[in-house]
């Protein structure tokens, strides 16, 4: 009698694995239908999602500036060096407000280029994707534009300045280029480069000659 009983649960219990292994054949295949109806589109869709942002932590700053600094004591053991140094502060800073505007520039045109394609859009994939395509342009473009005015600021607001402490070169408040246009405005009005601007209006003469590079500051005028 005991023997039968032991027998009915283990039909019991290899009844309930059937149905078991059942439920997950079924489950496999549904996934695997759920899998082949997921396209291109809603893949790059999922890891737009996932795309990283940029990083604005300090400790990425600091790292910047150490870095940075660190190229700039690459020089200095010669006292003829020290101009070197102080112009690496301006022309690193400089480097990064560059590129900055070059990517604005890009994404500027490739927002243009986009404006055209919706306009050209019929509704078929063709078009569909050069749109698609044209937007990861643009985000990419957005993105540089972030992290390279960032290190412009960071550059500007505290590398340029630890340079001023290491060389005592002071190259008076720094010009952004969307401002440059201002001081030629200036020079044009019969501003020069002389001593006699140098008396009256020392930051024009300091942002003008570091600048454009056309002089240095003697050590006895800083």
């Amino acid at each position: 009698m005991t023997t039968l009983t032991t027998l009915k649960d283990l039909v019991q219990i290899r009844d309930q694995l059937n149905e078991k292994l059942d439920l997950i054949e079924q489950q496999r295949i549904e996934n695997e239908k759920q899998n082949e109806s997921i396209t291109t589109e809603m893949l790059d869709e999922i890891a737009k999602q996932f795309r990283p942002t940029p990083n604005t932590n300090k400790a990425f700053e600091d790292k910047l500036v150490a870095v940075l600094i660190s190229l700039v004591n690459l020089f200095g053991d010669d006292s003829n060096e020290v101009i070197i140094q102080a112009k690496l502060g301006d022309q690193i800073t400089r480097m990064f407000e560059k590129m900055a505007d070059n990517v604005l520039n890009q994404g500027q045109a490739l927002k243009k280029e986009l404006k055209v394609l919706y306009r050209q859009d019929v509704g078929i994939e063709i078009t569909q994707n050069q749109i698609e395509d044209k937007e990861e342009q643009i985000n990419k473009m957005r993105y540089q534009y972030t992290i390279l005015t960032w290190c412009f600021k960071v550059c500007r607001d505290k590398f340029r300045p630890q340079v001023k402490g290491i060389t005592g070169i002071d190259f008076g408040q720094y010009t952004m280029l969307k401002d440059m246009p201002k001081v030629v405005h200036k020079i044009k009005q019969g501003k020069k480069l002389t001593i006699d601007t140098l008396t009256n209006d020392r930051d024009l003469f300091l942002d003008i000659s570091n600048q454009e590079g056309i002089v240095e500051m003697p050590e006895d005028l800083q």
